[in-house]
């Protein structure tokens, strides 16, 4: 076996693709879809960057770090080879990125097993477990009306990030990221109270090339909870990337800690799909 750089995205995206497939070597981070992967690799990572595993012409590893400010997701390590543990311990101790002092984070199918203990080798703590819900049909008689955020007013992005930042500390996307990567295709649906001060919100990414998109964050002000507001802004969100955007299916991760949610989700149609397990290494 040869660890080297890979010299295409392509074969990468081949090879992550057909082996996310398997729930006992799955990746929380990697799709399924090999353009897709191929897409996301050559926007966020640089091939230099990339460590692979090989067996003669035959691609048996893979490791990549999507990395900013300190903080890195592994995707992977992806490894199909007859001793995987070997084969992810030699991915990870020969890449230069392990030697940064990064907050890592892993997220791996409870199924498997293999990385799962690679991680806990690593010392790596487990930082949650996540339920993967999936819709693919949806009918409403919701109200289509939707209010989006006006980034040009600043009470309400000020009380978006004020919520936000308290609803979700210390979250992979903090309220200025959502804000900076608002789209045609990543909208911010919200809920204010008459005075422009947001009281509910949900931020969504969709993707039409692809067909996929996600209800990324949901969140209600304590104050106005049990109104039906978070609900109603799950619905107008399908209604937006379902029917509006035309993409078939919605995926959501949610902590498995957070019942109320993952209830909601399921009273509109989503049902559970996948379970994931978050571990964080320091």
């Amino acid at each position: 076996m040869e660890l080297k750089k890979p010299t295409t995205y392509s074969s990468i995206a081949s090879y992550l693709a057909e082996a996310n497939k398997n729930p006992i070597k799955r990746c929380g981070y990697i799709g399924e879809n090999t353009n897709e992967i191929k897409e996301v690799l050559m926007e966020d990572f640089r091939l230099e960057e990339m460590m692979v595993a090989v067996d003669g012409d035959e691609i048996v590893g893979v490791v990549a770090f999507d990395h900013e400010d300190g903080e890195a997701e592994v995707w992977g390590p992806v490894v199909t080879s007859e001793n995987p543990i070997q084969t992810a311990n030699s991915l990870w101790s020969q890449h230069p990125f392990t030697k940064q002092k990064w907050k890592f984070q892993f997220f791996y199918h409870v199924e498997n097993e293999e990385m799962r203990s690679f991680a806990k080798n690593l010392n790596a703590t487990v930082n949650g477990y996540h339920t993967v819900l999936q819709c693919n049909q949806f009918t409403s008689t919701s109200n289509t009306n939707y209010e989006e955020i006006d980034i040009y007013n600043t009470k309400m992005t000020d009380s978006f990030k004020a919520l936000h930042d308290t609803l979700f500390p210390g979250t992979y996307y903090p309220a200025e990221i959502i804000l900076d990567r608002l789209t045609d295709e990543h909208r911010l649906l919200v809920r204010t109270n008459g005075d422009d001060d947001v009281i509910g919100y949900a931020y969504l990414e969709g993707n039409k090339q692809f067909k996929e998109g996600s209800v990324e964050f949901i969140g209600v002000d304590s104050a106005y909870r049990k109104q039906g507001i978070g609900k109603q802004l799950l619905q107008q969100s399908m209604i937006l990337l379902m029917i509006e955007m035309e993409i078939p299916t919605l995926d959501l991760t949610v902590n498995d800690e957070n019942i109320g949610a993952i209830h909601l989700y399921e009273s509109v149609g989503f049902k559970k799909v996948n379970n994931f397990v978050h571990y964080e290494l320091r």
